[in-house]
């Protein structure tokens, strides 16, 4: 008999706009990008691609954008919603390619079943966005020399200006993690994992969004760096798993587990020591919206709870998916030697019975 073959879905249809996602962004892209052609929609398309609010400190002047390393600064405000609107797209075509043309095609040759298979893809995903990350930020770390003068968090305080390598990092932050809720709907993501995910993507998009509007860029950039990294061998780790490669899981997994807990150290220490020293005698105290600034007690208060409970309840689920699969391991030895236990009794009862057939 000859195979049917399958029909296309009606165009609108739910169906549809998850196969056809990318090629419909791509065209929003495509106008953006012809609107920069003509002379009454150019002013306003420069504003998805340009980051506004440029200031270049030797003269005092304000300009419209430049690109790469420059001196000149960058503010925030509400333009930047038009940026972070433009890299969500790009994010969501890029996601929608490495997802299509590599992940479905090497992914198949583990033969997962579909919930394994999510994950894996999940995984994949954001190691390359971790990695990625966490390169840029070390980066930035690098040539900023943020290490070596930890006490500007809080004497440059507040950081109304940025350089554009590090506000393009920010804004690509936020829009990664806005990109992900629409990536739920489009790959089909089953209602059990919805949660997690959800959760997952939140607290990311949360903590990124209140570092980048409360002017703390430089502590942002010192603790992404360190959870991304963090973050990467754990996903590492969890590919590992999931295609059966022993040796790298021991080894990514043992490492992730070690990172782990000095992650979560650092980074509450580190805010303590921000918040509640360095924060508490800057010259830059109390409420102001126009100069950005945002420091009084409780807010401090406030900002390291956050952080503190976040930490906190990272550890508790660390804890308990340690002792969660140290059960488990257990059971399965404890099985194991059951099984032994059994075929030795077997043996020894066969070799006992053809013993007496013998006499």
């Amino acid at each position: 008999m000859v195979k049917k073959k399958t029909k296309n879905p009606p165009i609108m249809s739910h169906e549809f706009v998850i196969q056809n996602h990318a090629d419909i962004l791509a065209v929003i892209l495509m106008i953006v990008f012809g609107g920069l052609l003509l002379p009454a929609t150019k002013e306003f398309c420069k504003r998805f691609i340009e980051f506004q609010y440029g200031f270049t400190p030797e003269t005092g002047e304000t300009v419209r954008n430049t690109f790469g390393k420059s001196s000149t600064q960058y503010a925030r405000g509400w333009l930047d919603v038009l940026a972070i609107f433009f890299q969500t797209i790009i994010l969501i075509i890029f996601q929608a390619v490495i997802h299509d043309y590599f992940l479905e095609k090497y992914s198949k040759r583990f033969h997962l079943s579909k919930t394994t298979h999510s994950r894996f893809n999940e995984s994949a995903h954001l190691l390359i966005w971790f990695v990625c990350s966490g390169i840029y930020a070390i980066n930035i770390i690098i040539n900023h020399n943020l290490l070596a003068d930890l006490s500007s968090i809080w004497t440059s305080y507040p950081e109304t200006l940025m350089p554009w390598e590090v506000k393009a990092f920010m804004i690509v932050q936020i829009s990664y993690w806005l990109h992900s809720y629409p990536e739920l709907y489009f790959h089909k993501v089953r209602k059990d994992e919805m949660f997690y995910r959800i959760r997952y993507y939140s607290l990311h998009l949360a903590f990124v969004t209140c570092a980048y509007v409360l002017c703390m860029w430089k502590l942002a950039v010192l603790l992404i760096s360190l959870h991304h990294v963090t973050e990467a061998i754990f996903h590492l780790s969890r590919l590992a798993h999931f295609s059966d490669r022993k040796q790298l899981f021991n080894f990514s997994y043992n490492s992730w587990s070690a990172i782990f807990t000095f992650t979560r150290i650092v980074t509450i220490g580190a805010s303590g020591y921000v918040y509640f020293v360095g924060l508490a005698t800057s010259q830059s105290q109390g409420i102001d919206f126009d100069s950005c600034i945002f420091n009084t007690a409780s807010i401090r208060l406030v900002s390291f709870l956050a952080v503190g409970m976040l930490q906190v309840w990272l550890m508790a689920s660390f804890c308990c998916m340690l002792v969660r699969r140290r059960t488990e391991e257990e059971k399965v030895r404890s099985l194991q030697i059951a099984a032994l236990r059994n075929k030795n009794k077997k043996n020894t009862q066969g070799g006992s019975s053809k013993k007496l057939k013998s006499q």
